[in-house]
Order: C-alpha cells, then structure tokens, then sequence
C-alpha cells in the first residue's frame, strides 16, 4: 500500500477529485446510477427518450402487480416521472391493466404477466401515453422488459374554463366532416405530441366522429378527434378506417392465392349459426353441428364470432330440408364466393391467434364481429376499428375477400386491441399473419387478376433498419424478420419451429407501443423467448431469432457507452481523445444557446461526457472541428455533475465542416470542466476525435510504470479508471478498503497490487 505522503502527491498530480458515493434513495436514482445497479441493463431510444428496457430483474414483488409498483418506486424518477402520476389502465377496450402473455400448452400456465399503466398531469390522463412492464411468472415476479411510452407535460396545469364537452365536439365534427355525428362521449385528457415529436401539451377533448355509411368508399369517413378543451382547434386527427392499398393477394378456401388463381374446394366453416324451428346452435370448429326441433334447416354466412354482410345484394341464405348445408355449392358467383371466404377466413386468423395466445385482449370473447364484402368499389380494403371490409372483383383487381387480405385486416384488429399504434408496425403485422398462416412469402398473389405468381408485397425480402420509405413498404420490414426468423427456426426445429415463431410473434402484439418498427421489436422476442429473465446468456431460441432480425438489422444493439452520461464522464487530458456517440443516450440537460454567440444549438440528443481539470488558469480550446462524420454540439460546463454552471458552447465551429465544433473559453487552475459531445437535435450521431487543448503542459508527477497504463509517462485518473475496468468486480466492483464507495484510495491499492503495467 502507498504511504499517505504519496497518496497526496498522486491526487496532486492528477488533478483528480475523489468519485462519488451513491446517497440518494432508490426512488431518486438517476438512469446512470440504475444502469450502474443493473449492469446488465438494455436500453432502446427514439429521439434521445428510453422507449424500451431490458434486464434480468428491474424489481421484484409478491405478485406481478406488486413487482410492477416496485418498479415504479425505483424506475420512474430516471425516466422523468413521477410514480403517483400513472393509474392502472391499460390500451385494451375495457382498460384492464394486467395481462397474461404467452401460453404453455404443456402447463396451461402464462410465462409473463404484463403490467400496464398510463401517465396522467393534473388529474387528466395523457393521450398515447404507456408504461407496460412484463413480469416473469416466477416467485419474485421479477420484471424483466418495460415499455416506455410517455410525454413531456412539465409544467401542464388544467385549464379552469372549458367549453361543453358535448357542444365542443360536435361543432368540431362537423367543422371537419360537415354533417358529421360523434360516435362516441368526448374523453377530457392531455395531448403533448407523440412517441417521435413533442408539442405544447394542452387539455384536448377525445372522441370519434363520422360522416357517410360505412359502406360507401366515397363518402364513408370515421376519424379520432382531439380538439383543444379551450378553443375549439383539432389539434390532431387519427384516421380510423385503415385500408391496405392493393397489397393483399387472396386466397379461396385452400391456398394463399386470389379465386382467380386457385381453386375452391369444400370446407367446413366453423362456429356457423344454424337454426331450425325455434332452435339455434352454433357448430364447432370443423363445422359440425347437433340441433333438436323439427322443420327446414336454415343457414347464413354467420356464425357466433363473425357477421357476413354483402354490401352487392341481398345476404346468401340456405333453407334446406337436408342437415348437410353446403353454400356456394355451384361456385358460379364471385359475390357468394366472397361471403364464404370472407366468413372461413377470418374465423382462421382468429382461431390461430387465440391458439398462441388464449388470453388476447378482447378477441376471445368478441361476438358477430362485422365482415362486409363486395363493397362496391375495387382494388382495396380496409379496417375502421369496428370492421374488416372487402371490395369487389374490377379495374384489374381480383375480389379482395380472400385468405391473406382478410388476415392482413384483422391483423389491424389484433393491433388495435392490444392497445398499440397502426402505421408501419400494423401494416408489417397484418402481412405477418398471413405469411404465418399460409406459409407463402408472397403477400396477396393474384390481387391483380392478371398475375398470379406475384404478390404486390413480399415477405421474403431484404428491407434493413431503418426504413424510410411509406408505411407499406417499410411494414415489409418486419414480416422479413418473421420469415426469415421462420426459415432458421424450422431448419432447427423441423417439428416446432414454427409453432415457436407463431406464438412469439403473436405474443409481442400486446408488448409494442406506436406505429415504428425498431429493434426494440428484437428484444420484446428475445424476452418472451427467454426462460431466466438474463438476456445475456441468451434465450433458448435468441440464436435463430438474432439471425432473423439480424439480416435486416434489427439486431444491431448498441454497446453502453462508459460515458454515457455527466456522472461516467471519461477524463481526459490535453491532445486527442476518439469517441462514438452511436447508441448514447439523452442527458436531459438544458442550455442556454444565448451564450453561444448567437449560434443556434435545437436539442443536443446521443451525448457523451468528458472531465478535465485544469492544471493552469489560461484559456482553453475543445473543438470536434474537421474530426468527426456527424453534425455535432458542444457545450461546456464547470463544476461537478450535481452543481455545475455552463460556461461555453457552440453548435457551428467558424469554417468547419460537415457542421463540427469548436470553442474557447477561460479556465482556472485545479477546478473541473465537463464536456458535453452530443448530435444536434433529431437522431444526428456518429464517431470521431476530441481535441482538448487546455493552458501550460498536461499534469505530470514524473511517475512511470507501474500503473502508467497509456504510456504516457505518469499514472493518472486514466489509468486507475482503467485498471479497475481490467479488473472487474473486486471487493464489489473496485471497493477494496470495503467502505461501501470507491475512492482514489481503493484505486491506488489496485496500482500497488498490481506491481508493474498490465499486458
């Protein structure tokens, strides 16, 4: 051990300060210091904000709820809430808060229970606002994946005066539809923008409004509402009737193709209504039926879970003597065609889901559901959040009711009532139902009645995060991974495999929040699949699944960065320091971009930090100018993390490129400046070098080897930051004298111990 006479002059000649000790509660900790507790932490960002977590056990609780509250208490202060503003409330249609996810045919138990809340401000909850955090079913009930989906609304307060609730969403409806009815009571909440963009939050009133019958394509519109409680503004507008733009191919009764291209055979059409005299049965899955009575048997294209409607005539109808019903049986009319596929299929999109997940929300349970067909229009169809609707057979197209389109659209279902957004993630998991029911890659072969061998989307496809392009073709993002997921997983597991791809991928529905397919996707997989709550040593099938998801790079997670954030700062001295910004968080920090020469700096997101102490008083200059491949920030404060005073900043250094950095400021001998490198505003990352060129020579106690780990001549911060990094965990994670912090002491005991420069 060094004598105190050296220790002194090793924290002389540093310039160091001595770190810190974690003090604050639990319920106080920031997102640094709970990624220093929970090492094995992964985060995913959108825009600078954590929008998924992953680790073996976040917190834990006598049940899954109370593991859920657990985790609000240890969790919420880092991601900028406080625990007493979310209620238990879930995205489902009668706002149940805790699901079972993932089923066990072998045990009839659940794996997960997942755990939903929303954020609320002043009483008022905040609209497309969610924390969903999914417990292992486990003694401890440990939380091991959370899904953050929350707003920005400091400062919101309720506005004392509104207009009538009624009388407000009616003239807004009509301002926006004209002769419009409301479909359902206005809802007072908080509206602050959405997962991607942040605006004023502001009371809104929320509700549906439509114009038209819901058979008409021109003149049928349905939208979600919110109009702003005080004035009377649509603030924003949520199209309600989805349509899937000639990307569905169909299929008859036995393959994935239009009935322009493949043929129809009898099949049984499950859960069909029947009567008889004054009787009415339903039949099982195969069709079958016992009913008693006497008189003419007499069916519809109905049956317990879905109503056919066709929109081009009369309903089709059998009453016969005989008990062997049989529609269609002439297979001359296209329209009656469509009745029974529309009716067969999706009473097979639903049975499969229920299969993987029996406890879905809403599906189980959901009776005469609407299928309208033959809409008299052509080359589409779409859902409205009440019903799946079919166009009829023209302009080029073939009938839409038919096996992959009717999947597609109640895959729109699927997502709405698992709560989550449609967009991209909709459209790519309505593709992904049918490919997964089918099997064929092509999505909606035959929707042009002239090509029968192609889809007009394809699953088997090389699409790469992230996508730019329309929420069509970048769904096609997601049914790649499953496909090619698929492929690795039936080559491993002939008999399994895809039974194991199904039930995740239904599964992950209730796990996803927004309309965005990111590869926090990956990690909602990799979670479900898992059987110990620790991603790190993999999951049973993380294998095949990485390899899915990796070929269009949706597997790609980003290393934690060591300084990540202000209390990891990487010390550093006078020259050139790389660094990467690639994957860095969001400090959350604000600055004033007057103090930067009127030098317009946005919102710096994906920051690192960096500390220097000054060994002279003099100015000094810190510049990524010309030295990195991203348009970067820089600001710069003085004093530690917890007190610190901005001093300088620039976002445009003079005559740099590519919009680098560069400023100069004043220092003063033995006091600490941390520097903060972050991209300008949006998603603006990369890699590159830190020049910092601080007053008189670099620090420098003449102290060679043992303990100069860079070479550089003298044992400084670096190299004991370093040899505690080679080390590992010693007497927890540095804490040799056991005083429960690590101090320079304990560093300098390492240096001592090891003797001479490592390898």
């Amino acid at each position: 051990m060094l004598r105190p006479s050296t220790l002194s002059l090793m924290v002389l000649g540093v310039c160091a300060s001595t770190p810190f000790a974690f003090a604050a509660p639990a319920t106080q900790l920031s997102m640094d210091q709970l990624k220093q507790v929970h090492p094995k932490l992964q985060t995913f960002d959108i825009g600078g904000k954590v929008t998924k977590m992953v680790a073996p056990d976040m917190a834990t609780g006598r049940t899954a709820e109370k593991a859920a509250q657990n985790f609000l208490r240890t969790w919420s202060h880092s991601l900028g809430v406080d625990e007493s503003d979310f209620i238990a409330e879930g995205p489902f249609a009668d706002g149940h808060h805790l699901q079972q996810i993932m089923y066990n045919k072998e045990t009839g138990e659940h794996k997960f229970t997942g755990v939903y809340y929303k954020q609320t401000v002043d009483g008022l909850p905040v609209y497309g606002s969610r924390l969903m955090v999914l417990s292992r079913n486990v003694e401890g009930f440990p939380i091991v994946n959370a899904t953050v989906d929350l707003r920005d609304v400091k400062g919101f307060k309720k506005p004392r005066r509104m207009m009538n609730n009624s009388a407000l969403a009616l003239m807004a409806a009509a301002t926006r539809f004209g002769n419009a009815v409301t479909t359902t009571n206005p809802v007072l909440m908080v509206y602050a923008g959405s997962q991607e963009e942040h605006v004023e939050p502001r009371a809104v009133l929320v509700f549906e409004a439509q114009v038209g019958g819901g058979w008409d394509p021109d003149t049928y519109q349905k939208a979600e509402l919110l109009v702003d409680a005080e004035t009377g503004e649509i603030l924003f507008e949520k199209n309600l009737i989805l349509h899937a733009d000639g990307n569905i191919s169909g299929v008859a009764t036995e393959s994935s193709g239009a009935d322009t291209c493949d043929p129809e055979s009898a099949v049984g059409l499950p859960y069909a209504k029947v009567t008889r005299g004054g009787n009415t049965e339903y039949a099982d899955a195969n069709g079958d039926f016992t009913i008693g009575g006497s008189g003419n048997f007499t069916s519809r294209l109905e049956g317990l879970w879905f109503n056919v409607n066709n929109d081009s005539g009369s309903d089709s109808s059998i009453s016969q003597s005989g008990v062997n019903i049989l529609h269609n049986s002439s297979n001359s009319s296209a329209s009656y065609r469509a009745e029974v596929n529309g009716y067969l299929q999706s009473n097979i999109v639903r049975d499969f889901t229920l299969e993987h997940a029996p406890a879905f929300p809403t599906i189980g349970s959901q009776t005469s559901f609407p299928v309208n067909v033959n809409i008299g229009s052509t080359c589409n169809a779409y859902y409205d959040y009440s019903s799946i609707n079919f166009y009829s057979a023209g302009g080029g197209c073939s009938n839409t009711a038919f096996s992959v389109v009717v999947h597609h659209e109640y895959g729109h279902h699927l997502v709405a009532v698992a709560g989550s957004g449609q967009d991209a993630y909709g459209e790519g998991m309505g593709d992904v139902m049918g490919v997964l029911i089918t099997g064929d890659s092509q999505l909606a072969r035959g929707f042009y009645s002239n090509d029968c061998v192609n889809g007009i989307r394809n699953a088997d496809n090389n699409k790469q995060y992230p996508c730019n392009g329309g929420i069509h073709d970048c769904g096609q993002l997601i049914s790649g991974c499953v496909w090619d997921t698929l492929a690795e997983m039936q080559a491993a597991y002939p008999m399994t495999g895809h039974a194991i791809v199904s039930s995740l991928a239904v599964n992950s529905i209730m796990m996803h929040s927004g309309g965005s397919i990111t590869p926090s996707i990956t990690l909602d997989w990799l979670t479900l699949d898992d059987d110990d709550g620790d991603l790190s040593n993999g999951t049973p099938h993380s294998v095949e699944i990485i390899a899915g998801f990796g070929m269009h790079n949706m597997a790609d997670f980003p290393e934690p960065l060591e300084n990540d954030e202000c209390s990891e700062a990487k010390v550093v001295i006078d020259g050139s320091h790389s660094f990467s910004t690639v994957g860095a968080s969001h400090s959350g920090d604000s600055y004033d971009d007057g103090d930067c020469g009127g030098t317009y700096l946005g919102e710096m997101t994906a920051d690192v930090w960096f500390s220097y102490t000054a060994c002279e008083s003099g100015s000094m200059t810190v510049s990524t100018c010309d030295l990195v491949d991203f348009d970067s920030d820089i600001v710069v404060y003085q004093g530690s993390c917890g007190s610190k005073t901005q001093i300088a900043c620039n976002g445009d250094g003079d005559n740099c490129s590519n919009y680098s950095s560069e400023t100069t400021f004043n220092v003063t001998q033995g006091s600490e400046y941390l520097i903060r490198v972050g991209g300008w505003g949006g998603s603006s990352e990369g890699s590159g070098q830190l020049s910092v060129d601080g007053p008189g020579v670099p620090c420098d106690t003449g102290t060679p080897c043992p303990g100069d780990i860079d070479e550089d001549g003298t044992v400084g911060v670096n190299d004991l930051l370093q040899i505690v990094d080679m080390w590992g965990e010693v007497g927890g994670a540095g804490d040799i004298d056991e005083d429960g912090t690590v101090g320079v002491g304990d560093l300098l005991m390492l240096i001592d111990a090891w003797g001479a420069c490592p390898e």
